[in-house]
């Protein structure tokens, strides 16, 4: 953006002439913006001019301000002090964001109760935002004393002001009577609306109420479709639900291979996989973070899943490209059929001598494992690559032998040196 930009911005936050906010959570670089452009700004009376004001005007600017600056202060004091101006001025999505940072102790030292005051005056302002923080807060006994009947009620506040998590934390509380009475009708019309809103919590909690048959019909198709997207959206519940759904073909058709697929992708999650699976789902609480990937890595990994789809044959069979082979530290590709019989229990399967047939099934565990983040981009080449599998072996309980026992290859070999 630029400095004039910014100034524009910062005048009309401190006058409150418009909003000015900032994310939930101040990470290093916004506190590195904060400190280089907007203290700058304020140290210089917000005025038009240049920004190398003679360090005698910003000193005056600082006690005119009343800004209570400090130069032996880090970054984070910095940020803290500028969101407390802004808060004091009366801008209520400044209050709010001084609540999370005395939440979370940036700037200043942890302080729940001073953290709830900061939401409540934002929420009594009309900030959705700080109406489900006030309302976690009383769930959960922070800052304040618990009380369900308060939570219930700013969550109700902020939900209807369309905030997606309070929508899914309302139909929590719908569904199991907690600050209110039990109405899964009501839980499902709010599930309904996060889920729509893509909050992975809702769809998974919106899935347990289809597969289980509570406050609707016993659906296991739409649960199966729910627990497919809060899964693909990263959580680990429904990761794990996908994989035994698979399993039991529930809803979908047995796979065995992807349900070993999302069996591993829950346990690498943070999935803490139960001696037997449970005969119901239960409903989750929503998580307030998510997984951050590396840019440079995830673009050398599209550009590996380009090259292999490119070396796909006419007959939909896959030659087994040197990056592959590699990571799994195998010689040659000569060699792929003995490292993936290893895995193999069938006789018929294993008197197969075709390396094309093996290192195809290696190259569709490869992408369905490793790369499957680009599903959309290779998923009509493994639908060939099936039909290949399929016309070389010609029996369903053995396709599904060799494909699972090349995903046993990858996952037992494969090593990621990016």
């Amino acid at each position: 953006m630029p400095v004039d930009e910014i100034r524009k911005v910062v005048i009309n936050a401190i006058e409150n002439k418009s909003e000015f906010n900032y994310p939930p959570f101040i990470n290093n670089k916004l506190v590195t913006f904060i400190n280089n452009k907007l203290v700058t700004l304020i140290n210089s009376k917000l005025e038009m001019g240049d920004d190398d004001d003679d360090d005698e005007k910003k000193g005056n600017s600082k006690l005119e301000m009343g800004y209570d600056y400090d130069d032996d202060d880090d970054d984070e004091k910095r940020a803290f002090r500028l969101i407390k101006k802004l808060a004091m001025n009366g801008n209520f999505k400044a209050q709010n964001n001084l609540g999370n940072l005395y939440y979370n102790g940036v700037g200043t030292e942890e302080d729940l109760e001073k953290a709830f005051y900061c939401y409540q005056k934002a929420a009594e302002n009309g900030n959705e935002i700080a109406m489900y923080n006030l309302g976690n807060l009383y769930y959960n006994g922070k800052g304040t004393e618990e009380n369900l009947e308060k939570a219930f009620e700013w969550y109700q506040k902020a939900a209807e002001y369309d905030n997606v998590e309070a929508q899914n934390n309302l139909a929590l509380l719908y569904e199991n009577g907690e600050g209110t009475e039990k109405n899964l009708e009501k839980a499902l019309e709010w599930y309904h609306k996060a889920a729509e809103n893509d909050n992975k919590e809702a769809q998974h909690n919106l899935g347990n109420l289809y597969y289980n048959g509570n406050g609707t019909e016993k659906n296991l198709k739409k649960a199966f479709e729910l627990y497919q997207k809060a899964a693909k959206n990263g959580n680990e519940n429904s990761m794990y639900i996908l994989g035994n759904l698979y399993d039991k073909g529930e809803g979908t058709k047995k796979d065995s291979v992807k349900a070993s697929y999302w069996y591993q992708k829950a346990r690498e999650n943070g999935f803490k996989e139960p001696l037997t699976p449970p005969s119901t789902f239960q409903t989750t609480q929503a998580v307030n973070s998510a997984q951050k990937k590396s840019p440079i890595v995830e673009t050398k990994k599209k550009e590996e899943m380009k090259i292999i789809i490119s070396t796909q044959e006419k007959d939909g069979s896959f030659i087994l490209i040197d990056v592959i082979r590699m990571k799994l530290d195998i010689p040659s590709s000569e060699t792929i059929p003995i490292a993936v019989k290893k895995f193999i229990k069938s006789e018929k399967l294993r008197e197969i001598d075709n390396s094309k047939l093996f290192n195809t099934a290696v190259t569709i565990a490869y992408l369905r494992l490793i790369l499957f983040d680009y599903n959309s981009q290779w998923e009509n080449n493994i639908e060939q690559a099936r039909k290949y599998i399929k016309e070389q072996i010609n029996d369903e309980d053995l396709e599904d032998e060799i494909l699972k026992a090349s995903e046993n290859l990858v996952k037992f070999f494969y090593k990621d040196s990016t």
